[in-house]
């Protein structure tokens, strides 16, 4: 998920790390108030163990997953791997500290998923607490992180001062209702807080490069990280625990409807299939909720696949019966919230991605 420029598939919906834009101050308004208060890790994750030697920094249940990325930590005998950083140099150094609580076993590896900031951010508070560790990546993520990392962050500037500013007006016009304005007062000072953040922020790029796939011993477990293809970037990694039949997807997953804008979508259909053929028990995408069977995988694997095998054949997007097959997944991804407005877009973002991409991979 890419917060410096739209991550919500939604687009009657904003969260903190988000910046899908809003139609009407009332929606804007409700979406402010649907974070949780401004402190550092519990207030906004769920930092939990999910299994032996493994554990999850989660969002919190009342907090929209499309805000902020989930983080993984697997501990071997030998050392610790984390996967993503989230979002901000505070919420590294909150996983730092959640981390140090359960053990005392170094973090030896940093695996970023992708480069969206939401990912990535709390890259140098990790190091700084761990200077030893390996932070891997894919070449792309490197080059993007490199090479556009600055501009990412000038314009997550520009988004939370606009969004400082709304809130600002919204609560001196009263727009704000008396109940709900000291959520608001809450969302406006995390919008400073991460505001004042970003002005000594310094983007850390991978080091280590994995360009297809490696198995890592971190002592008495084995953990895999491999490149599935172009998918929602083009550096996207994924994480697999075979003996635990655990995956973490990155954002290839998302408790909702995907966010295709600049994905490869043809792409993001073969890669969700090669997941499929895991075959996990456990499936956690960096914006959701821990799934204890594969479910959600499927429902997006299908639909992406249907509409990759319709163009494939040549059935024109517009057609009654490229709409009318994609429809048959409405009621799957209605229980992940994808409906109404929502769904009709998404259909539209996968046929603008079929439209736009290349013909055979």
């Amino acid at each position: 998920m890419n917060i410096a420029s739209s991550t919500l598939t939604d687009p009657a919906t904003v969260s903190d790390a988000g910046v899908r834009s809003v139609s009407t101050l009332t929606l804007l308004i409700s979406a402010l108030l649907l974070a949780a208060p401004i402190q550092a890790q519990s207030p906004l994750f769920d930092f939990r163990r999910i299994g032996p030697g493994l554990y999850a920094s989660l969002t919190r249940e009342d907090i929209a997953p499309s805000s902020y990325a989930n983080a993984i930590v697997v501990e071997g005998e030998d050392g610790v791997l984390l996967v993503d950083t989230q979002h901000s140099p505070s919420a590294g150094r909150d996983l730092v500290e959640a981390i140090r609580e359960r053990t005392d076993v170094p973090v030896r590896w940093i695996v970023n998923t992708h480069f969206h900031g939401d990912h990535v951010w709390g890259n140098a508070a990790l190091l700084e607490a761990w200077p030893e560790a390996v932070l891997l990546g894919h070449p792309h993520t490197r080059d993007r992180l490199v090479d556009e990392g600055a501009e990412q962050v000038a314009q997550e500037r520009v988004r939370l001062g606009d969004r400082i500013t709304r809130i600002e007006g919204a609560l001196v016009s009263g727009q704000i209702g008396e109940a709900d304005q000291e959520r608001a007062e809450e969302a406006l000072a995390r919008a400073r807080g991460q505001l004042r953040e970003l002005e000594t922020l310094r983007v850390t790029p991978p080091v280590e490069l994995v360009v297809e796939r490696i198995t890592l011993d971190l002592g008495g477990r084995e953990v895999e990280v491999f490149h599935p293809g172009p998918a929602h970037t083009d550096g996207d990694l994924v994480f697999w625990v075979p003996v635990a039949r655990f995956l973490a997807a990155g954002d290839l997953l998302e408790d909702g409807a995907l966010w295709l804008e600049g994905a490869d979508v043809r792409g993001w259909a073969e890669a969700l299939r090669e997941l499929q053929e895991l075959n996990p028990d456990r499936v956690l995408p960096s914006h959701g909720r821990l799934r204890t069977d594969a479910v959600l995988l499927a429902t997006h694997a299908d639909f992406l696949g249907d509409a990759l095998s319709l163009n494939r054949q040549g059935v024109p997007v517009e057609s009654v019966a490229w709409v009318d097959a994609l429809d048959e997944h409405r009621s799957a991804l209605e229980v992940y919230g994808v409906e109404g407005a929502a769904f009709e877009a998404y259909v539209a973002a996968v046929r603008r991605g079929l439209e736009g991409g290349e013909e055979e991979r």
